[in-house]
């Protein structure tokens, strides 16, 4: 069987042990990156939104949970975390809230490995509220079944692809952090 297997992402559909049981040496990972392109061969753009906006609904007694101080960013970040928060708000990932709000969490800065800052929320006290809607998962050895006889696998990395899900306006006031910026 010829196929491709691209682990240029996060995480890949064949574990390592597997990747070694198939290759007995005969395989050869070619690294490559690519940008996705339409039919005219121009660049697909980089940022959507997958239609209706998501409701995050509480459950019935949900407590809320209010930051009211900032956590302290390192000074070789504040720049990065600066501008990082500028861009996406330019490009209305994030909006800045000038209202009350029922939460409000903290903000924390992570460098990735080639360091650029990835801003993240700490949302677990929401997540704890949040009537969990169930949405099963495939299997993996289901999704290898439906590609037997396939010539080519590749697996997109959906960084930040929480960004197309638009939020209703009130679940947008859920989301809410704090930075240490004005």
């Amino acid at each position: 069987m010829t196929f491709k297997v691209d682990t240029g992402a996060g995480a890949t559909a064949v574990s390592q042990d597997t990747f070694k049981g198939f290759s007995n040496g005969s395989i050869v990972l070619i690294p490559s990156q690519k940008s996705l392109r339409g039919p005219s061969g121009q660049p697909l753009p980089g940022l959507g939104n997958l239609g209706e906006p998501c409701t995050i609904k509480l459950q019935s007694g949900a407590k809320p949970h209010l930051l009211f101080t900032a956590r302290k960013i390192p000074l070789t970040l504040r720049d990065m975390v600066r501008e990082e928060l500028n861009s996406t708000e330019s490009i209305r990932v994030i909006s800045i809230v000038e209202e009350p709000t029922l939460l409000c969490v903290g903000m924390i800065p992570i460098r990735n490995r080639i360091g650029k800052v990835r801003i993240c929320v700490d949302l677990k006290r929401l997540n704890e509220s949040v009537h969990q809607e169930v949405f099963p998962l495939p299997e993996v050895d289901d999704d290898l079944a439906q590609q037997s006889g396939a010539m080519v696998l590749t697996k997109l990395d959906a960084n930040s692809g929480f960004w197309q899900l638009l939020l209703s306006e009130e679940s947008r006031l859920l989301t809410t952090f704090i930075t240490p910026f004005h």
